[in-house]
Formats: structure tokens, C-alpha cells, sequence
């Protein structure tokens, strides 16, 4: 009865924003202590709430059943709606239970190729119409300069 006590106790306090330090001090028990009251709660909570996430997914799933069943005897029949219908309902379960498998996109160019990623560096002496004018959409190939690591002289007012 006291342990239980005591976790309600931990976890309001915790909840209402007061450290491991002040439940304990509050409580009247080490840090550690209140530190394991409140992990116990919260990993109950936690199995709690993976065991109601997998109980609604299973709802979910009957519904979507009872509908497909419902609509399945037309949509075989050839009534266009009630397939795409039974389609739906069934995209909705495949994504509902993760049974598709995950879609990979990768950045395309406006042709649709595969764009490559990284930086175009601008000459600052161009402006952007210039670079359009000069280069259309694509950049030539670019040697990158050496660093040198003495700066530039300050340019003069």
C-alpha cells in the first residue's frame, strides 16, 4: 500500500515539474529512489499504452473488414465504385499495419532525372541573369581553387 502511495506521489510531483531531488526531499527518501519510482510508473504507462495502441489498430482493422465485406459482393459483381472503394479500404489497412513497404524518393531535376546535390558557387562579378544567360540550367564543370590562407587585401574607399 505505501509503495503505491508512494509512486502516485512521485509521479504527481514529477508531473507538476519538481525534480528527482524535490521528490525525494519531499517524500523523505533517497534520489535514487524517487528516480525508480517514477521509471516503474512510466514504464508501466508505456506498456499501457503500446498494448491500447495495438488493441485500436486491431479495431481498425475489423472495421475496415466489415466495410470491405459489406461492398466485396458488388465490387466483384463490376460496380466500379464500390472496387475502388474496396481499394481504398484496402490501401487504408496495408498502411494501417505497416504491410507495405517503405517508399524511397530521391530529388529530381524538372526533366526528371536524378539531381545531383551540392553547391554552385556564383563569380560575385556575375549576376544571376548573366549566369542564366551564359550557363542555361546546367553548370559546367567547375575546378575549385586552392585555399590560400593569406587573406585578400581590404579593398580601398
Amino acid at each position: 500500500m505505501e509503495v503505491a502511495w508512494l509512486r502516485n506521489e512521485a509521479v504527481r510531483l514529477r508531473r507538476e515539474g519538481a525534480s528527482c531531488g524535490q521528490i525525494a526531499d519531499h517524500l523523505q527518501i533517497s534520489r535514487s529512489r524517487a528516480h525508480q519510482l517514477i521509471c516503474e510508473v512510466l514504464e508501466t504507462l508505456e506498456g499501457e499504452s503500446i498494448t491500447e495502441g495495438r488493441q485500436l489498430r486491431a479495431l481498425e482493422a475489423e472495421r475496415l473488414d466489415a466495410l470491405q465485406h459489406g461492398l466485396w459482393e458488388a465490387a466483384v459483381g463490376g460496380d466500379m465504385m464500390a472496387v475502388d472503394r474496396v481499394l481504398r479500404i484496402m490501401e487504408r489497412r496495408a498502411k494501417l499495419l505497416g504491410l507495405d513497404s517503405p517508399a524511397k524518393y530521391s530529388a529530381t531535376d524538372p526533366s526528371g532525372e536524378e539531381a545531383v546535390s551540392g553547391v554552385v558557387l556564383v563569380p560575385a562579378e556575375m549576376t544571376l541573369n548573366q549566369w542564366v544567360a551564359e550557363f542555361g540550367e546546367s553548370a559546367p564543370e567547375l575546378d575549385t581553387p586552392e585555399l590560400d590562407s593569406t587573406p585578400e587585401p581590404e579593398p580601398e574607399n
